[in-house]
Parts: C-alpha cells; structure tokens; sequence
C-alpha cells in the first residue's frame, strides 16, 4: 500500500474494538462514503472500493480495496450501531456483565466438574491463558515443583510486530495460586505420569493434544450442566481479568498476566471495575448526606 499507517483490519472474526486512530479513521471513511448522496443515490461497494484505491488508501493485506471488504465494515458498522442502541454502551470496548461469569454461576460450575474438567475450569479462572495457550502447554513449561507457582506461555499470541518482521511468538510467564499449583501437581502425578517434557498437558479421549474444538465442547457442556449460558473459554479470561482487578490487582500486573501488548487493551476491565463500583460510590454519598 502507498501509505502503511491507513490500514483498516480485514480478518474475519476480529473483534470491533481494538482499533488504532487510523484504523478508525478508515472506517469512518467508508461509512460515510456509504450514505446517501445527492438526489437520495447510495454508492455502491465496488464504486466505494474503486474510489479509495483512486486515493491510495492501502488496506493491511497490502491489496487494493475489494467490494467485499467494504461490504464488510458497513455489515460491521451497522451491527455495532444496533448493539449500541440495544444496550446502551457507546463502543464494544466495554465490558458488560454477560462477559464474565457471576460468583454464583462459578459456584455453580464447580458443583458438576469431573475430575479432570476441574483442572482446567480452574486453570483457566485462575491464570487468565488463552484458549489456544492452554491447548499448547507442555510438560515443560509447567514450573510447578519445589513450591513455584508458574506457567511459561512459550507459544503466545502473535504480536503485529512479530508478523511484521517474522519473529517468534511472544513468550510470558503467568504466575498462579497455591491452589492451582497444588492441582496440576497432582493432576499430572495421577493422569499424566509419563508425560515427557515435550509431551501436551492436555489431551482429548484419542490421547492427542487437546485442540481448541475440544476444550470449546467441555465448557459448552459445563455451562449446560450448570446453567451458565455461552460459556465459552474466553469467558473465562474475561472472568479472571475482572475478579482480578475488583481483588485490588493493579493494571500493570494484568496486562503482563494477560500478554497484552499495549495497556489500552487491559484498560478495557478497568471500565467494567468503573461501572461495578458506581452504585457504591452512590450509596457512600447518601450515607455521607444523612451525617
């Protein structure tokens, strides 16, 4: 693309909020491109797609702009839009009650866990990994013995600079509790003893490393047999980052938890903290008014 800095995110299944300043510019750009103009006419997609490649806009593939992919940031926009109006929340940035699981839905949960589904409902409330990072632990990341309490996450999420310049993936170390580490003690003691240090932590009924699918389906049905609906793994990491910072973490420490690479991306359950401790900040002022 003639300028690298306009670039507009064209993967599917991305999620709305994540945008750069420019990024957004871009969107916002099409939008309106998108509106009716004189004489009530809307433009076409592939008018819109021939217009911004006529004024070098680049997209982040490097490819020039295809119908479907403005089809796309309208479909986008307008379901943002909706949710808006639906909800109330001025962006998708937010983090909203329906992300993370209740005290009582995780109370729950845990009343119909076997065995080995406690292990990682339990590990993935309290570390906060990705799906994909819980799918990819060996046994030689787990530094669990003479009393650490830590995971070595060598198979992070690929960074935008990775992908720029073809490094590795980012690595972290996620720190756990007791309690967890007692439990994958004696989970890979039981279940897994002749693990080697290269095999998975994890896997499914065909003893193959447990894949994505597979760990989508054991909370699907958690969530059934508990009545917590769409609980879904990443819900998961949702609920830890919040009880997190409502146990008083600070926001530092969750971003180098989660693997963030920029803090505005932590910054998001800070909005949901802000929204948990309004009302009680309301009712602090009504107790001060009666003094």
């Amino acid at each position: 693309p003639k300028n690298r800095n306009d670039q507009v995110p064209m993967k599917a299944g991305r999620k709305a909020y994540g945008y750069r300043a420019k990024e957004r510019e871009m969107i916002e750009r099409v939008v309106r491109k998108r509106r009716p103009r004189k004489g009530g006419l809307v433009a076409s997609y592939r008018q819109i797609a021939q217009e911004l490649n006529d004024e070098g806009c680049g997209t982040r593939t490097g490819k020039p702009w295809y119908p479907r992919m403005v089809r796309l940031i309208c479909e986008r926009q307008k379901l943002a839009e909706a949710a808006e109006k639906e909800t109330g929340l001025s962006h998708k940035s937010d983090i909203g009650p329906g992300d993370y699981l209740s005290d009582e839905e995780v109370r729950r949960c845990r009343a119909v866990l076997s065995d080995e589904e406690r292990v990682i409902f339990e590990l993935l409330l309290g570390s906060g990994l990705r799906p994909g990072e819980i799918c990819q632990l060996q046994e030689r990341d787990l530094r669990i013995e003479y009393g650490n309490a830590a995971i070595f996450v060598r198979y992070g999420k690929w960074t935008k600079r990775a992908k720029r310049t073809r490094e590795r993936k980012k690595s972290r170390w996620v720190y756990v509790s007791d309690h967890v580490r007692d439990m994958l003690t004696r989970y890979m003691r039981e279940k897994r003893p002749s693990a080697k240090r290269r095999d998975p932590v994890f896997v499914n009924r065909w003893k193959s490393p447990l894949t994505y699918r597979n760990l989508y389906d054991r909370m699907q049905k958690i969530g059934g047999r508990a009545g917590a609906r769409e609980l879904k793994p990443h819900r998961m990491r949702h609920t830890y980052s919040t009880n997190f910072l409502n146990s008083g973490g600070g926001i530092e420490h969750l971003q180098s938890q989660l693997g963030h690479e920029h803090l505005s991306t932590t910054q998001i359950y800070g909005k949901s903290l802000e929204k948990a401790i309004r009302p009680a900040i309301e009712r602090l002022q009504q107790y001060h008014d009666r003094l």
